[in-house]
């Protein structure tokens, strides 16, 4: 794909460099390349991750500690260097790719952490399932002798993984995260996809009714002047 793009555009349109997220040197090379060859940075796509699979117990720690490595740690790398770039050089903007429909561990960390950021510097982008090579290159565990039966969830994704159909138009997808770049105001959160919104629909709908459900928990929990409070 990159390839392709050099052979299209000529070297003052494209520069494409090496980077491994988990090197932080990497990280600083290639925004001082774009720096040079550019002379400003407008946007930053950080689209750090792969698919690790598995069962909680299948996952080798080895293999969680490499994922989180580059998914997160590498993710935050990123990040950190493009918001010392945009605060040193040029005005913010940082688009972050996380997933809505195949939420993990690394996936739900590094989001959380970017809420904390300047709201108008980040954007973290949600996608749904896209036809892209994720499925492709997805990294499973060995099955956990535990979780074997062909009845259990894990088992029945497993078994289904290589006909799982990627509905969504990454082209389309990539013209959506354009015009999120451009956004005056965009939102922290953009979830695209009409599995993304669905799901996302359904967990306010839950988060919702458990609020409202235990609210009455949260009577009388405040400090009061028989308790300690002046």
């Amino acid at each position: 794909m990159l390839d392709d793009l050099v052979q299209q555009y000529s070297a003052d349109h494209i520069l494409v460099a090496k980077t491994d997220v988990t090197q932080r040197q990497d990280v600083l090379q290639a925004f001082a390349l774009a720096k040079s060859a550019f002379g400003h940075i407008d946007v930053v796509f950080n689209n750090t991750r792969y698919a690790g699979l598995g069962e909680a117990e299948s996952v080798e720690d080895a293999d969680a500690h490499a994922l989180l490595a580059t998914n997160f740690w590498g993710a935050v790398s990123v990040t950190r260097e493009a918001i010392k770039f945009f605060r040193e050089s040029n005005p913010p903007g940082v688009a972050v790719a996380s997933s809505r429909c195949h939420p993990c561990l690394a996936s739900l960390a590094h989001p959380v952490w970017l809420s904390t950021l300047r709201r108008n510097m980040i954007t973290i982008l949600e996608p749904g399932f896209f036809q892209t090579e994720v499925a492709n290159v997805a990294r499973w565990s060995p099955a956990h002798p535990a979780y074997l039966k062909p009845t259990l969830p894990s088992s029945a994704m497993r078994a289904e993984w290589d006909s799982f159909v990627l509905s969504g138009d990454p082209t389309k997808a990539a013209e959506a995260f354009y015009r999120a770049a451009t956004l005056p105001d965009p939102p922290l959160h953009l979830i695209l996809g009409r599995d993304a919104i669905g799901l996302a629909k359904k967990m306010a709908a839950v988060l919702q009714d458990t609020a409202a459900r235990f609210e009455h928990w949260s009577d009388d929990l405040e400090l009061t002047s028989e308790n300690g409070t002046a």
